[in-house]
């Protein structure tokens, strides 16, 4: 990444010109490693959540409703698909 003028901060008081590039490079790379580092826990977050939701549904039971209710869901399934 090329360091434009513009974008260039300010040296500290008693800092020779000549540390710059580094200054620059070390700031690059403690940026650099402290956002892929904090990448790695946004990104594993929300992951975990979604495992978390699909276990949960993939345990959960439906509870048998009264006969009346599922003899009639029975019959207008059986209706909906002769009329199909």
């Amino acid at each position: 990444m090329a360091m434009h003028a513009a974008a260039a901060a300010q040296l500290p008081a008693g800092i020779p010109r000549s540390a710059a590039p580094q200054l620059h490079q070390l700031t690059q790379q403690v940026f650099a490693s402290s956002y892929i580092e904090a990448m790695h826990w946004a990104r594993a977050v929300p992951v975990a959540i979604l495992i978390a939701g699909a276990l949960a549904c993939l345990t959960t039971r439906r509870e048998a409703g009264p006969a009346s209710v599922t003899a009639s869901a029975g019959l207008a399934t059986a209706a909906s698909v002769g009329e199909a």
